[in-house]
């Protein structure tokens, strides 16, 4: 009686096991989903195949499993269309960009551009751009967003219809350059970033930041652990 009483209870505590390492799946494959980063939803591709893996064969619910795979589908449905997403670019929805400072909009032949000051014209006579002269206070819709990753960095540049103002523009080079486009809303929402944070979850193991120290420690009780859950 206490022998059966006692393996009922280990497998009830392997199945709540198996059950919260589930969640933190659904919870790395949604930060998937909101990551505007260079690797996309790809770095949440292992915690998928994990998801996919304690649904069908360590919890056997189809209902799970089903949930499950629509939220893996999902997930990469909503990544690849981020860019025209208004929830997660407000700039998207009736955004505006309002010019600052007498100056050019300049476009190069591979579609990119930005503002640039008179003084400066002289310094871009070997990239053979075009030029639109661009007066304090005209105002431009913002049509999409086009996302780069310059050296794996995420930078979000706006389309209008004269061309594409980058982010410099509108954030400026560095805290000495000031902006020279004004926005009447939020490029990105702010907590898109704080849910795609978990994408950089490689980097946690070559940091010796105390939020990488738990999670390894974690992941090695787990490896301690693994026969009981299996």
């Amino acid at each position: 009686m206490h022998i059966k009483k006692r393996n009922r209870n280990f497998l009830g505590a392997r199945k709540r096991a198996w059950k919260i390492l589930l969640l933190v799946c659904y919870l790395f494959i949604i930060s998937g989903a909101m990551n505007t980063g260079f690797s996309a939803f790809f770095m949440a591709i292992p915690f998928m195949l994990s998801a996919s893996y304690i649904s069908i064969v360590k919890l056997r619910s189809s209902l799970v499993t089903t949930f499950t795979h629509v939220l893996i589908l999902l997930s990469i449905i909503f990544n690849l269309t981020l860019t025209t997403n208004p929830i997660v670019f407000p700039v998207l929805n009736e955004g505006t960009i309002e010019i600052l400072t007498d100056g050019y909009h300049v476009s190069y032949e591979d579609g990119s551009g930005g503002f640039i000051h008179e003084k400066d014209i002289r310094n871009l006579s070997g990239f053979k751009p075009s030029y639109i002269k661009l007066n304090k206070g005209d105002k431009y819709k913002v049509l999409g967003v086009n996302i780069g990753h310059p050296d794996f960095s995420t930078k979000i540049n706006l389309e209008t219809k004269i061309g594409q103002f980058s982010e410099y523009d509108y954030r400026g080079i560095n805290t000495l350059s000031k902006a020279t486009i004004l926005l009447n809303k939020k490029v990105q929402a702010d907590w898109v970033n704080a849910a795609s944070f978990f994408m950089m979850w490689p980097m946690l193991f070559l940091s010796p930041s105390p939020l990488g120290l738990v999670i390894l420690s974690l992941l090695i009780i787990l490896f301690i652990f693994r026969r009981h859950l299996l």
